[in-house]
């Protein structure tokens, strides 16, 4: 058996945000030098924050 425990989800929505916030400051200092780095930076920061708006939710209804 695994007694491992999950993490609650405001830890887990903690480091997602902290890693959005991240994403999205890479890519906007980018922008100017490499281009279409930048646009993969913005795409993962956006994918990321959906998971975050459907954790919000979650969090919100529970």
């Amino acid at each position: 058996m695994n007694n491992l425990k999950s993490p609650p989800k405001e830890a887990l929505f903690s480091k997602m945000e902290a890693k959005y916030k991240g994403l999205m400051e890479r890519a906007y200092n980018l922008k100017q030098t490499d281009d279409s780095l930048s646009d993969i930076f913005y795409f993962e920061a956006d994918q990321l924050l959906q998971e975050l708006n459907d954790l919000k939710n979650d969090l919100t209804l529970a």
